[in-house]
């Protein structure tokens, strides 16, 4: 129930700070644009390529900096060396710094594929400045309507772990790094949750995956093929005798439950789209159960909004204030003690 409240306590304060910003830049006649179908220069192989360098970038700028010794320059001589424990606290430091320098290096690697390969332009992804303003009121708008709805699903979904499976849902690994976090560390949490983390995912989803996807109906199956690998895949855990059996093939099993909703969507493929790329956008968070649930309704939102503007701007503002409420909720909860 504390967490709640502080939830709740952010969310106010968030919808107030940025309600102010809106209100400032005076966006008083919002645009209706229900655009027409984009043109999508790229193919699969951009999409794919895209999704490989988030996966390889961070994991070169690891090493990168492993070689180079940049956490022990920053830590200290006595910052534990890496190991394949991937859950204690310096592991944790170090995955936060390589989000937050690996972020804005991924989106620079996909633009540059996408231009060389097809011609694709920032613009045609979605980095629109025509209006704005405007943008920013819609994700505004989008945030303050769709955050609790999303809120809600994830109080249902944790309770109904707690009381049905007597499981207590996953945290997420950098939130280990709360308890004993300095102003460095908070400042990095922030950034990468707020700001990078809403850039980088916004690009592959938003940007790059889902106008790719709602441009033909027969890619939806791909699509969905790859969120119930990405399930399975990131959302395997080791055997826990506490646990039930089956919650190890929980993120599959929701995977396995969403697709008939997606292919009989399948005749509109802007709707089938939006649906099909946020269930891969929820599955890739699989190895935190049971976030998945909440973030699809998230996922189907930014991807309405996104084929709507043609622009990410109002998903960003959207994701980021969203991410923004779960960062002051923890912010709250240290500082009460």
């Amino acid at each position: 129930m504390r967490s709640f409240e502080l939830t709740a306590a952010a969310f106010a304060a968030a919808a107030v700070l940025a309600g102010g910003i809106v209100l400032a830049l005076r966006p008083f006649r919002l645009p209706r644009r229900h655009s027409p179908d984009a043109v999508v220069p790229w193919s699969a192989v951009e999409v794919i390529a895209g999704f490989f360098a988030f996966v390889l970038v961070p994991a070169m700028l690891f090493v990168t900096l492993e070689s180079l010794g940049f956490f022990r320059l920053v830590y200290g001589p006595d910052f534990p060396p890496a190991t394949d424990a991937g859950r204690s606290p310096a592991q944790s430091l170090r995955q936060l710094w390589v989000s937050v320098l690996g972020g804005p290096l991924c989106v620079v690697a996909v633009l540059v594929v996408v231009r060389e390969s097809s011609g694709t332009s920032p613009r045609d992804l979605g980095f629109r400045f025509d209006s704005p303003r405007h943008d920013i009121a819609d994700g505004y708008i989008l945030w303050l309507a769709l955050t609790p709805v999303v809120f809600a699903v994830f109080l249902v979904t944790n309770l109904t772990m707690w009381y049905a499976a007597g499981v207590a849902p996953d945290d997420h690994t950098l939130t280990k790094l709360v308890p004993n976090a300095d102003s460095l560390t908070w400042t990095l949490f922030g950034v990468q949750v707020m700001l990078v983390a809403p850039l980088t995912e916004e690009v592959l989803f938003r940007g790059l995956l889902l106008p790719w996807v709602a441009a033909k109906r027969d890619r939806v199956l791909p699509c969905v093929i790859a969120a119930a690998f990405m399930a399975y895949l990131t959302g395997e855990r080791p055997p826990n005798a506490d646990e039930p059996a089956w919650l190890r093939y929980a993120p599959l099993l929701w995977v396995l439950l969403l697709s008939p909703l997606v292919f009989a969507t399948a005749n509109r493929p802007r709707t089938a789209g939006v649906l099909a790329s946020a269930v891969l956008f929820a599955a890739l968070h699989s190895a935190v159960w049971p976030t998945p649930i909440p973030l699809f309704f998230l996922g189907v939102g930014l991807g309405w909004l996104a084929l709507r503007t043609r622009s990410l701007i109002g998903p960003i503002v959207a994701h980021g204030l969203f991410n923004a409420v779960s960062f002051a909720a923890l912010w709250f909860g240290e500082r009460a003690g």
